[in-house]
């Protein structure tokens, strides 16, 4: 669920690349006590979302490989942290690593699939980036450690996952129903409505 005809002045490597890195600073800050956390996914806490953004990086590799010929939509949850077995930010950083390591061996026009559709390697780090930004904005909230994204990437998130798949927002496993943004709202809150988040899950939680 991609658009790779933009007009931004962003290619889905460099995409993926900055909302990796902002999804790491992030993770790299959880700790076994923000487990238990609410965040702004009702059904989700920390625990929850750690073990989905971690799921989400470690099938990567996998996948551009052509290996994950079972890939589906929805990452499994084979991902579960636990504490104090697992060291989160060691984890996260060697998926970051091999997915870093496989993205530099492989034409970005390749065709990989990706659930149950053959897509551009490209095509598949635009959706990926757009899931680890919303989710590192999620995350951040969660343990009190607010999130401001980059301009450039969030209109580049806007423009090549949201405004082509409109229709399709509802349907997608990161998206719940968009909700109206504040009057006066500036992109991060336009961008977020659009995903159905907002600020005022911390007073509702």
């Amino acid at each position: 669920m991609a658009n790779t005809n933009k007009t931004i002045n962003i290619d889905g490597v460099d995409l993926f690349g900055d909302c990796l890195s902002q999804a790491t600073l992030i993770v790299k800050q959880v700790m076994p006590s923000h487990f238990a956390n609410a965040t702004p996914d009702p059904e989700w806490d920390v625990r929850d979302l750690t073990s989905h953004m971690i799921a989400i990086l470690e099938s990567v590799p996998a996948t551009l490989s052509g290996s994950a010929l079972e890939a589906k939509d929805e990452v499994s949850d084979d991902a579960d942290v636990d504490a104090p077995e697992d060291d989160l930010s060691a984890r996260w950083q060697q998926a970051a690593d091999r997915t870093e390591a496989a993205i530099s061996e492989i034409d970005f026009e390749d065709t990989v699939l990706h659930g149950e559709q053959q897509i551009t390697v490209e095509s598949l780090l635009i959706e990926l980036a757009g899931d680890l930004l919303i989710h590192a904005w999620d995350l951040g909230e969660a343990i009190g450690m607010p999130v401001r994204f980059s301009p450039s990437v969030a209109e580049a998130v806007m423009e090549t996952t949201v405004v082509p798949n409109r229709l399709m927002l509802n349907s997608h496993t990161l998206f719940t129903e968009s909700i109206d943004p504040p009057a006066n709202a500036d992109l991060q809150a336009r961008l977020l409505a659009l995903f159905g988040r907002s600020y005022a899950w911390r007073t509702a939680s």
